[in-house]
């Protein structure tokens, strides 16, 4: 796999993403949205993105995926535009909200994201780890601030660079490569057949790159101490343990520092209202 450089442009080598998402679409609901970890996931997630939204707000959903979040916001009475890089992802999403015939749905990554009006959202969400595909988040935010309506808010859902879970499992089983893999250098996701690159970003990364375009509210760590979505096994083989430890993710989740320690990080932003000078 070539390796991505990290530049000031948006460059996600799109044919590599495009190819490995398209061949886990097929089984991405029946592996990740019906695991009841990823539920949950979702509701936490609703829950802080929902009651900052308006009636009939416009949201933008960045790396829609299968359009889960966009059939369930659009569900909720808003009007929903989605871009995802996989056509075979798109197409899911279609079927999901082929009763909302207004909701725009596009074939696209975040180079695309110059084709939509500026100042045409209430809201935009990139959830569960779209833009760990790119290297640099600062053209990203920058478009995204232009795109968001005054007071509009940004909400991301990251993987960050240490997972206290990961660590503590891979330790456990003496599986170093498991416990470090954040940390390596260059690390790459495997999809099927296919391996990217992912990038995985800090909350004091997010921070600085936010820092002149967004002021930063919510910050949540999801899955700190408790079992993420690819742990079903353990959540079958200790309900009890993982009850609890999910219990104890919502004051970990919250804790400073352990919040940026989770096995994602759900940030919510919101356009600073004196539309400050881009050129930073």
């Amino acid at each position: 796999m070539e390796k991505l450089k990290n530049s000031g442009t948006i460059d996600n080598h799109k044919d590599s993403y495009e190819r490995a998402f398209d061949s886990i679409a097929d089984d991405y609901d029946a592996t990740f949205d019906s695991n009841p970890v990823t539920k949950q996931l979702r509701q936490i997630i609703y829950d802080s993105v929902l009651p900052i939204l308006n009636e009939n707000s416009d949201v933008l959903d960045i790396s829609c995926g299968s359009g889960t979040d966009a059939l369930t916001l659009a569900s909720d009475g808003h009007n929903v535009t989605c871009f995802d890089i996989s056509p075979r992802m798109i197409s899911y999403a279609r079927r999901k909200l082929k009763d909302f015939p207004y909701a725009d749905l596009r074939i696209g990554s975040f180079e695309n994201l110059h084709t939509l009006p500026v100042g045409s959202f209430n809201l935009i969400l990139s959830n569960f780890g779209g833009l760990n595909c790119t290297p640099d988040l600062r053209p990203v935010f920058k478009r995204c601030y232009e795109l968001l309506k005054p007071a509009g808010h940004l909400v991301i859902i990251v993987m960050p660079p240490v997972s206290i879970w990961e660590v503590i499992s891979g330790l456990t089983r003496l599986n170093f490569k498991l416990a470090f893999r954040r940390m390596r250098k260059n690390p790459v996701v495997r999809m099927n057949n296919s391996s990217v690159p992912v990038y995985y970003h800090s909350l004091r990364s997010v921070r600085s790159v936010s820092r002149k375009l967004f002021n930063v509210g919510i910050v949540r760590g999801l899955n700190v101490l408790s079992p993420p979505p690819y742990s079903r096994k353990f959540v079958s083989k200790h309900p009890h343990v993982s009850a609890v430890l999910s219990k104890l993710d919502s004051i970990f989740g919250f804790t400073p520092i352990t919040r940026a320690m989770g096995d994602h990080m759900l940030v919510v932003m919101q356009k600073d209202k004196t539309g400050k000078d881009l050129n930073y």
